[in-house]
């Protein structure tokens, strides 16, 4: 009966264990942002971002100088952000998308 007992107790706990370790992978979700920052000739540049995970992120754009023209954050799971720089002086600006694990940064020249 001892035996029986312990049996019992030790199938139990490794079933626990292991439907423990089941649902956690089943749960584990994939949290890594995309980002896409293209341009047009229309003067518009575009900044595509997929966040799965619906965390916080940074988009910010800069001049040749590093001075801060534009930042924003947001926390969507996808968007298209579109901005006019058609009334931008001549030069080169950075477009950054950043979160806690992902970082893209492209410069763009305006002629």
């Amino acid at each position: 009966m001892k035996a029986l007992s312990l049996l019992v107790i030790a199938t139990l706990t490794f079933s626990t264990v292991s439907m423990a370790e089941i649902h956690g992978a089943a749960t584990k979700e994939v949290s890594e942002v995309k980002a896409n920052i293209f341009t047009q000739n229309n003067g518009m540049v575009y900044i595509q971002v997929e966040n799965p995970a619906d965390s916080k992120v940074r988009i910010a754009i800069k001049d040749n100088a590093g001075v801060l023209l534009h930042g924003e954050t947001v926390k969507k799971t996808k968007m298209l952000k579109r901005f006019d720089i058609s009334n931008l002086p001549a030069g080169t600006y950075s477009y950054e998308v950043n979160s806690a694990d992902y970082s893209v940064m492209k410069k763009i020249e305006k002629k």
